[in-house]
């Protein structure tokens, strides 16, 4: 299935979705605007669930797909591992699409995809104030092993001080108590 094929599975549902699982498929690099377009159709109005994990979705894809996807607020478990593609750059924009004030993701899956201590900052500034994400999913599995994300200790401050800021008694409260978990290894 490429990004002509879902534009065209799109037109031919008249059932509402729950769930879709197109991982694997071969989506593209700019695939995410054909998503961005077909998740406002009617049939996935109800879309809670939605996996679109490695279709090498790069960064314009994923700029796209998060604009569109701020717009849903029925998506509670997105998962986009391994779409390698996706830099610090993209994750911006899933940061971004985290921040939004009608953002109701609970679940986010960016397995594989070596996020690294710019991914996770941009990551960390984007979840301040969600207050609905509860997993945050960052393993990657490389050669029947568990390996880093690419991130370093500089990397988890930034989930440190979004978990619990320390700076102000102020700061503390409005820390991020939602997130429960945030899973590098199993």
């Amino acid at each position: 299935l490429d990004a002509e094929g879902l534009r065209e599975l799109a037109t031919l549902l008249t059932t509402k979705l729950g769930h879709l699982c197109i991982a694997e498929n071969q989506i593209g690099m700019n695939g995410g605007e054909v998503l961005g377009a077909v998740i406002q159709s009617k049939a996935f109005s109800q879309l809670t669930d939605f996996d679109i994990g490695r279709n090498n979705i790069g960064n314009e894809g994923v700029q796209v797909l998060a604009a569109e996807l701020s717009k849903c607020t029925n998506i509670k478990n997105l998962n986009l591992s391994g779409n390698r593609a996706i830099t610090a750059v993209g994750l911006g924009f899933i940061s971004g699409l985290l921040g939004a004030e009608n953002c109701r993701i609970e679940s986010i899956d960016l397995s594989n995809m070596h996020i690294g201590d710019d991914g996770a900052e941009v990551l960390a500034a984007g979840l301040v104030g969600n207050q609905f994400l509860m997993e945050l999913i960052l393993r990657v599995y490389e050669n029947d092993e568990y390996v880093s994300a690419g991130i370093t200790d500089s990397g988890w401050s930034a989930f440190s001080k979004l978990l619990c800021n320390t700076s102000s008694i102020n700061s503390t409260y409005m820390s991020n108590h939602t997130l429960a978990q945030i899973c590098q290894y199993p």
